[in-house]
């Protein structure tokens, strides 16, 4: 059983930029995607765990791939991270 507790809402772009590192496929077009993440608690829920709160705001940085067949774009990694340039709870971004 899933309960929405927030929904997560994309803040301030810190970085967009071409992507060329190890998980892309040649003549693919990707972007690296840094940005900032807020906390957008969900309708209808009460307040949110203070564990949960203080891992908000924080940061998001992904991989995202471009299909011509389709027209959109796709997450290929994601990670998620505290303000702290130092700190991500992940490391699929490579």
């Amino acid at each position: 059983m899933r309960v929405r507790v927030s929904d997560p809402k994309l803040g301030e772009v810190i970085r967009d930029e071409e992507y060329k590192g190890p998980l892309t496929t040649p003549g693919e077009k990707y972007r690296l995607i840094l940005a900032k993440i807020a906390n957008n608690p969900a309708a209808g829920q009460g307040a949110v765990s203070p564990e949960l709160a203080k891992l908000l705001p924080a940061r998001l940085r992904c991989i995202i791939k471009y299909s011509d067949f389709k027209k959109e774009w796709s997450v290929v990694a994601m990670d998620f991270g505290s303000l702290d340039p130092e700190k991500w709870y992940s490391s699929n971004v490579k």
